[in-house]
């Protein structure tokens, strides 16, 4: 094993040597393939790459860096909202820092600090299930071993948790109502403004909340009743399960039959049917429909959505109609997935657009409205995206879900075999992480790479004049600047011609006599 290390070291060194042999610096841009390149993307960052995709770092103009060995580690910081992520063996841990905060996680355990700069100040420190320990905004500090007991704050939704022996006995309060169970969930009282419960579960329960509505079961689930007492809604219903139930209020009539399957709901402006549910359902009101023959087809639709399905969960789709745009999606779970953002037309006719960058069209139908973005995705194969004028296509495409972050950063460069991307004018092809390359910069340069086999570079700016090949690194190679022209045999230069310089220095002697 050594000895094959020692070998790929001594065959990077080689190459480096050989990229540096042909006057290319770490300082300036060079590529030598798979293992290891240094360019600026088509963002404008500055970026390193080294063994395909293990390892890569990218730096913009504005400070904001990337840096990843995948699938180990990575770290993403941005300066201008003094915000950074470190994910370790993602989804094992992550720290992240934001501002003065300080929030990390490790397997089952996580932290929160809430003021770096004060010691002291509220934190939270939890190992799910089993531990619990912070100070709260009120500079309470707190801890609890779970099942044994102690006391929590600010925890699922909770002011305060005190508990000993769970579920033996348990006290927790949301502002001013307060719960004590006993032998959860079998005993529960409940106490607080305008709010009263108590349980003794299953056998009887009560439940009020002043000018709002009283609930009621015994023996549950078989006997449920409530009585509401909103200020504009008076009325009542019960649930005898599993046989039938009904509930009223002043302008709204709902019953059931067999509950949940058969229920229908009328008011002045809705009629609701489940018949049986949820194979099969129906609602129609003035401004919203639905329809499902579950699973097999359904659709609805609502003020600016419409949605359905065919042969559910497998294909879906859904429209949305946005103030500027519509969006549209489409999914064959999980293997198509189609979502396009569409300009809509003012009464002038003109279009509104989210950016001044250049839109989508269809060439073919200028009367077509502008498409502003366009995403697809054929899992496991490629993947599409497009938004204004930057395109990006990738392949292959080995997570179902679309793009996630901790995804992007840590794992999609392993399976991306091959990737084009475009920003405006600028444009990059790259396969095999880097043995195959071509790229299109805002100098007008071409840039065409099959390494360690064959480079080619152009500039299609006729008045510079700049061009050259290489085989084999350098070994045979031909380059032009001006009119002065450089040839390689053996990695030995052989130059004639003169530069641009010269000529312009003969010009001013001329110019002078």
């Amino acid at each position: 094993m050594t000895a094959i290390s020692r070998s790929l070291t001594i065959s990077l060194l080689a190459l480096i040597m050989s990229g540096m042999a042909l006057g290319v610096s770490f300082a300036s841009e060079y590529d030598l393939g798979f293992f290891a390149s240094r360019d600026v993307d088509l963002d404008g960052n500055a970026r390193f790459r080294m063994l395909g995709p293990l390892v890569e770092w990218q730096k913009s103009e504005d400070n904001k860096t990337f840096r990843a060995i995948r699938p180990l580690f990575s770290y993403t910081a941005n300066p201008d909202r003094d915000r950074s992520l470190t994910e370790i063996l993602w989804p094992i841990s992550m720290f992240k820092n934001y501002r003065d905060e300080t929030f990390w996680r490790l397997l089952m355990g996580f932290g929160h600090d809430f003021d770096d700069d004060d010691y002291g100040d509220r934190y939270r420190f939890v190992v799910f299930p089993l531990l619990y320990a912070g100070t709260s905004v009120k500079q309470s500090r707190y801890f609890g071993l779970f099942p044994v007991g102690g006391k929590i704050e600010e925890f699922l939704g909770r002011d305060k948790i005190w508990f000993f022996m769970f579920p033996l006995y348990m006290y927790s309060s949301i502002h001013d109502v307060s719960t004590h169970d006993v032998l959860w969930p079998f005993l529960s009282y409940t106490k607080g403004a305008g709010v009263s419960r108590y349980r003794v579960w299953p056998l009887y329960a009560r439940s009020y909340r002043k000018d709002q509505w009283t609930k009621t079961s015994m023996l549950w689930p078989i006997w449920n009743s409530v009585k509401y007492d909103y200020p504009d809604q008076k009325g009542g219903g019960f649930m005898f399960f599993p046989l039938f139930g009904y509930a009223g209020v002043e302008d709204r009539k709902t019953w059931w039959l067999l509950p949940p399957f058969f229920k229908y709901a009328v008011s002045d402006d809705v009629r609701q049917l489940n018949c049986p549910y949820p194979f099969v359902q129906y609602r129609s009101s003035e401004d919203s429909n639905k329809l499902y023959l579950w699973p097999i087809w359904g659709r609805k639709s609502s003020p600016g959505v419409k949605s359905g399905f065919v042969c559910w969960p497998i294909c879906s789709y859904q429209s949305l109609d946005r103030p500027e745009h519509k969006v549209k999606t489409f999914q064959i779970t999980p293997i198509i997935s189609y979502e396009s953002r569409i300009a809509k037309k003012t009464n002038d006719g003109a279009t509104n657009k989210t950016s001044d960058r250049m839109i989508e069209t269809e060439p073919d139908h200028p009367e077509d409205p502008e498409v502003l973005a366009r995403y697809f995705k054929l899992w496991p194969l490629m993947s599409y995206r497009r938004e204004c004028d930057v395109m990006r296509f990738r392949m292959l495409e080995l997570w179902p879900a679309r793009s996630t972050p901790s995804i992007e950063k840590n794992f999609a460069p392993f399976w991306t075999l091959y990737s084009r991307q475009r920003n405006g004018e600028l444009k990059e092809d790259e396969l095999l992480w880097g043995m195959f390359r071509y790229r299109r910069d805002k100098q007008k340069v071409h840039k065409l790479s099959l390494f360690p086999l064959f480079c080619w570079r152009n500039n299609s700016d006729q008045s510079k004049n700049k061009r050259g090949w290489s085989v084999l690194m350098g070994m045979f190679g031909y380059k032009r600047e001006g009119l002065r022209k450089t040839i390689k045999v053996l990695y030995f230069p052989i130059e004639f011609g003169k530069s641009k310089e010269d000529q312009d220095e003969n010009m001013e002697v001329v110019q002078e006599y």
